[in-house]
């Protein structure tokens, strides 16, 4: 019941169904072309291979639950103080700042994501196996944030921090580039400034954060901390009007 290359099944379906519902009825007819409507307004087309704005939000919808039990498992990371004392709980206060460094850097992601893909008019299947190994990518990040509760100050527990903060970072390029890609006269021109201004935030984003990386291993456990603080701050910073690369379309 439908293909690829023909009319989507979804569809087929219901106007099976608005069919048997309305017997003998002759309104069937006109109710089966105003679903065939609804859902053209709603997938962009009636062939499969061209209908994926269902996916998308069905892609996105998932992701963002995932994301929002990830941000949720974080706190349940943090230990406990040993006494209920203003000094205990600030003896913590490196935990707690990596807690927070860590939530709003994921919600920095997140809005990155929803702000990008409400321009994205498709998606394939490597958008899923990336989008999936974002996923798993993030999912690392609280274990982290564990380790480094353990010794705020241990080099070993912030590099593991730090690396997978750096996967969680090539994951989403990777992803971004699966729907920003343009090709010759179809590019979408929105989509090519995304490309953009995801070139010019993330490639000093990446070069402050293997920055951090390396003076955490050499130099002071806590670089790679404020390397993730920098760049989520550089995140918040409004896109330059001239970008520092030049869309692949114009």
């Amino acid at each position: 019941m439908g293909n690829m290359e023909g009319t989507c099944g979804a569809m087929i379906g219901a106007a099976m169904a608005v069919g048997l519902a309305m017997q003998g009825d002759r309104g069937a007819v006109v109710k089966a072309r105003d679903v065939q409507v609804e859902f053209v307004k709603r997938c962009g087309a009636l062939v499969c291979k061209e209908a994926k704005a269902l996916e998308k939000d069905r892609l996105a919808a998932f992701m963002d639950a995932v994301l929002a039990i990830i941000m949720t498992i974080l706190v349940l990371e943090l230990p406990k103080p040993e006494v209920v004392s203003f000094a205990a709980i600030w003896a913590l206060r490196g935990t707690y700042f990596c807690y927070t460094l860590s939530f709003f850097w994921l919600g920095t992601m997140w809005i990155g994501i929803h702000n990008e893909w409400h321009y994205v008019k498709e998606i394939n299947k490597a958008t899923v196996w990336w989008g999936l190994i974002l996923l798993f990518t993030s999912s690392w990040i609280p274990y982290s944030i564990s380790v480094v509760a353990m010794d705020m100050y241990n080099a070993t527990g912030q590099a593991m921090y730090g690396v997978s903060i750096l996967l969680v970072t090539f994951a989403y390029i990777a992803l971004s580039r699966t729907v920003t890609i343009c090709q010759g006269e179809s590019c979408d021109i929105q989509l090519a400034r995304l490309d953009a201004m995801r070139r010019t935030k993330l490639v000093p984003d990446i070069i402050v954060k293997v920055i951090g990386l390396i003076l955490t291993i050499f130099v002071t456990p806590t670089a790679i901390s404020y390397a993730v603080l920098i760049t989520m701050v550089w995140m918040w910073i409004p896109f330059p009007k001239k970008p520092l690369f030049k869309p692949y379309c114009s």
